[in-house]
Formats: structure tokens, sequence, C-alpha cells
């Protein structure tokens, strides 16, 4: 089974990513029973620690939710 990472960057689209991933992209993932994790962006450079992190702990898949992620 596929295990995915999201990194979401809430600040993307004037924050309206952080309202479509709590509303939307978090419960579809419920409903649809996939085993994931994530984390929010805080500062520049996150989303690399995050991918490098999501890649050593073993998650098979790390999507990138939002944009500005350098």
């Amino acid at each position: 089974d596929q295990i995915f990472f999201f990194i979401v960057n809430p600040c993307s689209k004037s924050g309206k990513t952080k309202d479509i991933w709590l509303k939307k992209i978090l419960p579809e993932l419920e409903q649809q029973n996939i085993s994931y994790a994530w984390s929010y962006t805080n500062d520049k450079g996150d989303a690399s620690l995050l991918s490098s992190f999501a890649q050593e702990a073993g998650y098979s898949v790390v999507v990138a939710v939002g944009g500005g992620f350098g």
C-alpha cells in the first residue's frame, strides 16, 4: 500500500489553500481511507526539509499542495 506525505503551503493563493486543504482535501482523504501524513510549511526551505524527512521516513509518495515552494 502507498502512504502519502502532503506538504501544504497554507499561505499560497492568499491563504485559500489552507481552507481548501482543511475543508475539501482532508475530508476526501479520510473518506477514501487513504494512508497519509501531512505538514504545513512555515518558512522558506521547509518544503525541502519536509520532503527529505518524508523520503527518509519511508513515505512512498510526496505531494506538494499549493504554490510558492521555490
